[in-house]
């Protein structure tokens, strides 16, 4: 006999690659076959099962399939019994004589080779399915988890970083941090392989690693899209820029075109932009305020920040009213300072 099973997903679409495990167990529960198949053009057939030596009786078959991210698995019964079938030719088979074929599996004297087909895809069907939908529900939204995108060269500078939300961080001690763990990690465990996620409770840390350069991406969720889309734009950006890295002296602002691929690969709304473009602002407001001392300057740049406010009022409100307080609090730190 054999086996094959044609693997579909929840949209029926087929699916063309992963690996089938087929187990054959009698009815002690002692394996007596198993195979590792490869899927090809969405289908996998076993070689051909001998049950010569199989004494009559109930077997279990168990069929599993995965592609390292999603699973089908199906168990079923088929019985074995020592009797003949007479031969009868593909174009001469009635329907019906078919059908019987496939209920009963031959014995000794076997003299068809019988496929067993709709079961085991009906169930590996709806257990791949279930497990790409989930995933597909898992994933929806994934754009809104992503909080900050992080560029390191290989020596573990900071070249380039991204806020994808209102709050900023230092990108100088996240590329220290990152490759200190890293390093700690690789030493302590002896592997060889890069440190791809770093999981702390409700934050995950996506890292990818390029030829010059290594990303990482701070998120709230770990979800394979992220990955991938890490890939992508971590290649893109190498492509791009791998002049650049190898002649790097330090400047960050001969990076300040990667915004459109990181929007290209890490897209944003319309109105999430508006509010990380006034948060932007309001930085560089408060850096320049720290790094003059001229009354008259601060006052200038305490002007802008005003207007900047009363332009956006709920927006500031709602996520930027601590770190307009900041720039409050400086400005009066500095005319104390200067009187």
């Amino acid at each position: 006999m054999r086996i094959e099973a044609l693997i579909q997903d929840s949209d029926n679409i087929n699916v063309t690659s992963g690996n089938c495990s087929i187990y054959l167990y009698n009815y002690s529960n002692d394996l007596v076959f198993s195979e590792n198949i490869t899927v090809v053009n969405d289908t996998v057939i076993s070689n051909n099962i001998s049950t010569t030596n199989y004494t009559a009786g109930d077997y279990n078959i168990i069929v599993t399939w995965t592609n390292g991210s999603e699973v089908g698995f199906n168990s079923f019964i088929i019985s074995i019994q020592n009797q003949t079938i007479p031969f009868i030719p593909p174009e001469e088979k009635p329907i019906g004589a078919y059908v019987a074929a496939t209920a009963m599996i031959l014995g000794p004297q076997e003299p068809i080779l019988l496929y067993i087909i709709t079961t085991v895809l009906v169930v590996i069907t709806a257990m791949v399915g279930g497990l790409i939908a989930r995933r597909k529900m898992q994933e929806r939204n994934w754009e809104k988890s992503l909080l900050h995108l992080f560029i390191m060269n290989k020596d573990g500078r900071a070249m380039y970083d991204y806020s994808f939300g209102i709050e900023q961080k230092d990108p100088t001690l996240i590329s220290g941090m990152l490759t200190a763990l890293t390093s700690f990690v690789k030493e302590t465990i002896g592997s060889k392989k890069q440190l791809k996620t770093i999981d702390q409770e409700d934050k995950k840390i996506i890292l990818g690693h390029g030829t010059y350069s290594t990303v990482a991406i701070f998120a709230e969720k770990d979800l394979p899209i992220m990955h991938h889309k890490t890939s992508d734009f971590l290649k893109t950006f190498e492509d791009s820029y791998s002049g650049k890295i190898k002649q790097w002296d330090g400047s960050t602002a001969v990076f300040k075109r990667v915004n459109k691929i990181v929007e290209k690969y890490f897209p944003t709304s319309a109105e999430d932009q508006i509010i990380r473009s006034i948060g932007r602002e309001l930085l560089g407001f408060k850096e320049s305020i720290i790094s003059t001392t001229d009354p008259k300057e601060i006052f200038g740049l305490l002007q802008l920040a005003t207007k900047l406010t009363e332009k956006y009022q709920e927006i500031i409100r709602e996520h930027y009213n601590k770190e307009y307080g900041e720039i409050l609090k400086i400005v009066n730190e500095k005319i104390k300072s200067s009187e």
